[in-house]
C-alpha cells in the first residue's frame, strides 16, 4: 500500500532475471549473480512511472553492490529494447518479459532465485462504490487463482 485509502492485493510472483542483447557477454551464461552485473550499466525506469529502480537498488545493496544507471530513462520495454541493443546495458526484469517476440534479446535468471511479487493497488472507496472496479478486482483474483499464480483465500 502506498497511500491513505489505498489497498494492494498480491496477484502473483515471478522470477527476477536480466534482459540483455543476444551478443551481450552475459547472454552466454545460464544464470547470473548480482556480482555479474557489476561492470554493466542498468537501464533506468522512469521514477514517476514506477518504483522499480528503488527496488533494484535495494536488491543489489543486499549483495553489497551499487547500480550504475543509464542516462537514458525508459517508460517500458518497448522503448528500452533499443537501448539494450548496445550489447552493454542490462535490464533487471521479471520472467514474463522474456517472450519470444523480443528479437535480439535474451533473458537470464538471477541466482540465487529471487521471486518478486506483483500487486494490484486500488482505492478502497472505488472498490466499494464503483461496480466496474469491483468487477475488475474479482476478475483479477479469479485469473490469479485459475493460472496458479496464488491459491484461493478462504
Amino acid at each position: 500500500m502506498r497511500g491513505q485509502g489505498l489497498r494492494s492485493t498480491r496477484v502473483r510472483e515471478e522470477r527476477l532475471g536480466a534482459l540483455v542483447g543476444a551478443a551481450h557477454p552475459l547472454a552466454a551464461q545460464d544464470r547470473l549473480t548480482p556480482a555479474d552485473l557489476r561492470p554493466y550499466p542498468l537501464l533506468s525506469i522512469d521514477q514517476t512511472m514506477s518504483s522499480w529502480n528503488t527496488w533494484v537498488t535495494s536488491y543489489l545493496a543486499d549483495a553489497g553492490l551499487e547500480p550504475t544507471w543509464t542516462r537514458e530513462v525508459t517508460f517500458g520495454l518497448s522503448t528500452g529494447s533499443d537501448v539494450l541493443s548496445d550489447q552493454r546495458t542490462v535490464l533487471l526484469t521479471l520472467e514474463s518479459v522474456s517472450r519470444d517476440y523480443l528479437d535480439g534479446l535474451v533473458w537470464r535468471p538471477m541466482t540465487p532465485v529471487r521471486m518478486v511479487p506483483w500487486y494490484l493497488t486500488y482505492r478502497v472507496d472505488d472498490a466499494a462504490d464503483n461496480p466496474v472496479v469491483a468487477t475488475v478486482l474479482r476478475v483479477v483474483e479469479r485469473l490469479a487463482i485459475d493460472q496458479g499464480w496464488r491459491p484461493a483465500i478462504d
